[in-house]
């Protein structure tokens, strides 16, 4: 008869003391977790979402600003909000760009390799009795 494994059925200590014979009287076993921890869609979202809200966040308070600025020099809204975006979005996506460019431009003189140095062998002469 076949059953499926459950890590919360199974009694380790039980079958370890079996296998082990009588030497062992408490041991202890760690299971691990239940659950995969790491490395899932929030980790992913928390390692590239929050640094592009923060990039894109600064772009879209400059924008604010220069479209706040122009309401109060009393220009018309709609013109201004027009212009300020297209001028907003031009400057985040030539910033992105140069950002990506630097993080893709590897740099250093890599990795320095060590010349060995030679080991000559000296002929280790014969002593003659007479010489």
């Amino acid at each position: 008869m076949r059953r499926t494994y459950c890590p919360n059925d199974c009694d380790f200590q039980r079958y370890y003391q079996s296998q082990a014979g009588s030497g062992l009287s408490n041991i202890r076993i760690y299971k691990g977790f239940p659950y995969q921890r790491g490395y899932g869609i929030g980790t992913v979202m928390k390692r590239f979402g929050i640094p592009l809200l923060e990039f894109l966040g600064k772009h879209l308070l400059s924008t604010g600003m220069s479209i706040g600025s122009d309401i109060l020099a009393k220009k018309n809204i709609r013109d201004s909000v027009r212009q300020r975006l297209k001028e907003g979005s031009k400057s985040a996506v030539k910033d992105g760009l140069s950002k990506l460019s630097t993080l893709v431009d590897q740099a250093g003189s890599g990795r320095k390799v060590y010349k060995r140095k030679k080991i000559t062998k000296t002929k280790i002469k014969k002593r003659d009795i007479f010489g």
